[in-house]
């Protein structure tokens, strides 16, 4: 009985003592902590953006639409996108508010890509890209 009690005993205090070495992380620990993370996930993304570009599949939503005379239009980007397989694109213009031929109140087109033009705006990975079609 002795000995039981005795195992147990040591078997708490080794417990006790494992417990104590988790310190818990300040302040400065934790946010370095996200920021390594931050970067991790932004790196990621850069990466997995710029394959996407380069291999023509991706979505892009719309919030400003510029027509051939250089005016700009602002849009809602819920429902305005530009879509890319490939050489094909289709491009919904419309308004949340009315209904139309594609049932949001505006039109779906959709061509063939004759020209993409791809540039890399600085550290930011903002992306301008110019389509003929």
């Amino acid at each position: 009985m002795n000995r039981i009690l005795s195992t147990v005993m040591i078997m708490l205090l080794a417990a006790t003592a494992v417990a104590q070495d988790r310190v818990p992380l300040t302040r400065q620990e934790k946010k370095a902590i996200r920021q390594e993370q931050k970067k991790q996930n932004d790196a990621m993304l850069a990466v997995n953006t710029e394959m996407a570009v380069r291999s023509g599949q991706f979505v892009l939503k719309a919030d400003q639409i510029r027509g051939r005379n250089g005016y700009m239009i602002h849009v809602d980007p819920t429902v305005n996108f530009v879509a890319i397989e490939g050489k094909d694109v289709y491009v919904q213009l419309a308004s949340p508010s009315g209904i139309g031929l594609n049932g949001l109140g505006g039109i779906t087109l959709r061509g063939r890509i004759s020209s993409m033009d791809i540039n890399n705006e600085g550290k930011q990975g903002y992306y301008n890209i110019v389509l003929l079609f």
